[in-house]
């Protein structure tokens, strides 16, 4: 494919909007992974074959979105975290019972002139 041909199919292309903070978080073996999983979506969902499905699509307001897979650095650091939040060791639950005679004790009855 020569050049020209090359910017041609390049304006068939919706506009995609991509969240690229996970990028910064991982190691360049998973950048270029990632690059290339981006590359395959934006051409099984982004391309029109016509510029008229293209130009209807973009009046209609259509866009992409697309979220970068969490880099190893990333997923590391926050289990760490996620680790530092939990308790060490099993805490029971405390069980609270409460009767209607407590409540009645200590706000009293309608019938007694209690709270209203």
């Amino acid at each position: 494919m020569n050049k020209r041909q090359w910017k041609k199919k390049q304006e068939k292309y919706l506009p995609i909007l991509s969240d690229e903070y996970s990028l910064v978080t991982m190691t360049d073996a998973e950048q270029k992974k990632a690059i290339e999983d981006f590359k395959t979506y934006r051409e099984k969902h982004a391309f029109r074959k016509r510029y008229k499905e293209l130009k209807n699509d973009l009046k209609h307001g259509q866009a992409l979105f697309y979220s970068y897979p969490e880099g190893a650095t990333h997923a590391a650091f926050r289990k760490k975290l996620w680790d530092v939040g939990l308790p060490k060791t099993k805490v029971d639950p405390i069980i609270v019972v409460q009767k209607l005679s407590d409540l009645e004790a200590c706000y009293g009855t309608k019938e007694e002139g209690g709270a209203s």
